[in-house]
């Protein structure tokens, strides 16, 4: 006598799958012989209707296996063999094609989008009063079967914390190519302007005139005030003084400029050098960030990117997540700062 699974496995190449739900559909309905022949035809040793199309649900599991695309009608199969409950439907999920599970999963996940619910997907607290009891078993539903899934069709290893970190690290680095191109034109800009500020003579003449024009206001402040030097408790005295002290470091500042770089290319390269530390130091940053956020790499998308002289900004999002960075330039067009950009990162619903 043949076992269950050696008569499923035959049933599948008898019987189509549309014949299949036919025969479910009558199941509850058949009496006498008509239900005596669907007993034989599936070989069901039980009377009950629900035993009758239990079988027909396995055969269908089985069909299952053989494909990689599935519909609605796929769901409802699965559903229906599980009598819909959740425990069973993880249990069951055992039984299933890889492609199938993923596909369940994805389809709860459609759901909860559908519901605009998404964004609360792995969600521990569901206590607030904006969830009904239909939205909070959904949320939960989803979370059993993404978690089953996972377990049961791992894709790879889990990645360690320095490979998350680089693969996330490098992704955005190379979406941000283009941006990096124009922040790097900003800072050669600023150098040229710096350097040549600092190659006219002039300009130290001028400096060297404000610290002898803020030493003869000091003078004439302790020759009024009858004094020989400023008392620690004297503000406006020491505001004179510090101004002093600034015009001084300003001349200081300019001549240890025109000492160290005697030609305009040494300036720019170490302005381009210090640049492409920063912006990868930036870039860390942000990965840093998105690793604490919890972000599955596995998932991860990165979209809506957009450059202009002084913008950029994209969506980071795992399906469950999503994340809005943008950045923007600081001092582009100063001769007196080095122009840097800073992110602001935001979580979207």
């Amino acid at each position: 006598m043949k076992s269950i699974v050696e008569f499923i496995r035959e049933s599948m190449n008898k019987f189509s799958k549309e014949e299949l739900h036919a025969d479910y559909q009558k199941a509850s309905d058949v009496t006498g012989q008509e239900k005596k022949d669907l007993i034989a035809k599936y070989g069901v040793e039980s009377k009950k209707a629900q035993d009758i199309k239990n079988r027909i649900l396995e055969i269908l599991r089985e069909l299952r296996k053989e494909k990689k695309n599935f519909d609605q009608e796929d769901i409802t199969d699965f559903l229906r063999l599980h009598d819909y409950v959740t425990s069973r439907m993880i249990e069951g999920l055992k039984s299933e094609a890889k492609e199938f599970s993923t596909y369940l999963k994805d389809y709860y996940f459609d759901r909860l989008k559908s519901r605009k619910l998404d964004q609360y997907a792995l969600s521990t607290s569901l206590s607030s009063y904006r969830f009904s009891i239909a939205d909070k078993d959904l949320i939960r539903t989803y979370q059993k079967i993404s978690k089953a899934v996972d377990e049961i069709n791992p894709t790879k290893e889990k990645l360690t914390e320095k490979e998350h970190f680089e693969m996330l690290n490098n992704r955005i680095t190379e979406l941000m190519q283009d941006f990096k191109v124009i922040y790097l034109k900003r800072i050669e800009e600023y150098a040229k302007k710096q350097y040549k500020y600092y190659s006219d003579k002039k300009n130290l003449d001028a400096l060297e005139a404000d610290v002898k024009a803020a030493q003869n206001v000091i003078e004439k402040y302790k020759e009024d005030n009858n004094i020989t030097w400023i008392k620690w408790n004297d503000s406006k005295g020491r505001d004179l003084e510090n101004k002093v002290e600034k015009a001084r470091n300003k001349v200081s500042q300019f001549k240890a400029f025109t000492k160290i770089y005697t030609t305009e290319k040494m300036y720019l390269d170490k302005c381009r050098e210090d640049g492409e530390k920063t912006f990868a130091n930036n870039i860390a940053a942000i990965s840093e960030r998105l690793i604490k956020d919890n972000l599955n790499i596995d998932n991860l998308s990165i979209t809506d990117v957009e450059n202009d002289p002084k913008f950029f900004e994209m969506i980071i999002t795992d399906g469950n997540k999503k994340l809005y960075l943008r950045s923007v330039f600081a001092a582009q067009f100063s001769t007196k700062m080095i122009p840097h950009f800073r992110f602001i990162i935001t979580e979207r619903k």
